[in-house]
């Protein structure tokens, strides 16, 4: 590891922001806790101007993203409800209708699999514009990093950093983000692929991976924007899985908040930046180990 120092800054002007740090919620009262820090992260993105450089580009990168995704559920919208149907009907075949009578039970069962089959396609929309946006964040992660480090300062007054400074210190910074950011994406893009292939493979198997993904993708966004505070410390993986399950209310609480603010039209595209402010108090408030205490 790295050798590091910690850099100091004046934060006489900035006593409202040097809040305590909380404890790890538990049940609903965590869960609460996670589910706001969205809206805190987007009070502090509003509230503080020097915020807002680092967030204009990652924002232009999440409009790009956005657009590209939609624009492919757009254009392929007919082949991927089919491929949903399809799926949908190796498990639970709908009888024709011959008769009007035969409506009275059959109209029920296929209006739920008429709804069912675009509760399925809202969802695999929804997971198109948050994989648009994790690669987004790689883009972009030099400045959400940048972004991150301001925030941790602005909360404590003090940021860890490396040692050497200079040219050779950012490219080292640059470098390091994009790593991080990249593996994640990649790791996360691994259990997408595998399930989707699942779901084509296994007859039905679209029930359970539809679900499964959605709720891998939840635990999965607390260690995305929370990952730049942490890779800073170069705090392991295994640290921050145990993080996860010994903090799991407050996880859940977080995730489904960015997962449902990835549901919302424009508000997906400004989303991004509020959330790594937001994990990254998630981070400095609940860290995984002593080194970030």
């Amino acid at each position: 590891m790295n050798d590091q120092r910690t850099f100091g800054v004046d934060t006489g002007s900035r006593a409202s922001l040097q809040e305590p740090r909380h404890a790890a919620g538990s049940g609903g009262e965590g869960a609460l806790a996670g589910f706001a820090l969205l809206f805190e992260g987007f009070r502090w993105l509003c509230r503080e101007r020097s915020l807002w450089a680092l967030a204009v580009i990652p924002l232009g990168f999440s409009i790009l993203a956005v657009g590209i995704a939609l624009t492919l559920v757009f254009v392929y919208a007919s082949e991927l409800y089919g491929v949903i149907t399809q799926g949908l009907m190796q498990v639970w075949p709908v009888a024709e209708v011959d008769a009007w009578y035969q409506w009275l039970w059959l109209g029920p069962v296929k209006l739920f699999f008429w709804l069912l089959s675009w509760l399925v396609f809202a969802l695999s929309a929804t997971l198109a514009l948050i994989l648009g946006l994790l690669l987004a964040n790689l883009a972009a992660a030099p400045f959400l990093d940048a972004l991150s480090w301001r925030v941790e300062r602005l909360f404590h007054g003090n940021v860890i950093e490396p040692e050497s400074a200079g040219l050779a210190g950012l490219m080292r910074d640059v470098g390091r983000s994009l790593s991080s950011e990249a593996q994640r994406t990649v790791f996360f893009l691994i259990i997408w692929v595998v399930l989707i292939g699942s779901g084509f493979v296994i007859p039905g198997a679209h029930l359970v991976t539809g679900p499964l993904m959605i709720g891998i993708t939840i635990v999965f966004l607390p260690l995305e924007f929370s990952g730049y505070v942490l890779d800073r410390r170069q705090v392991p993986f295994r640290e921050r899985r145990r993080w996860i399950q010994s903090d799991w209310p407050r996880m859940l609480g977080f995730g489904s908040a960015a997962f449902l603010a990835c549901l919302v039209p424009v508000v997906n595209l400004a989303i991004v930046p509020v959330l790594v402010v937001a994990g990254t108090l998630l981070a400095l408030r609940g860290p995984p180990d002593a080194e970030l205490r």
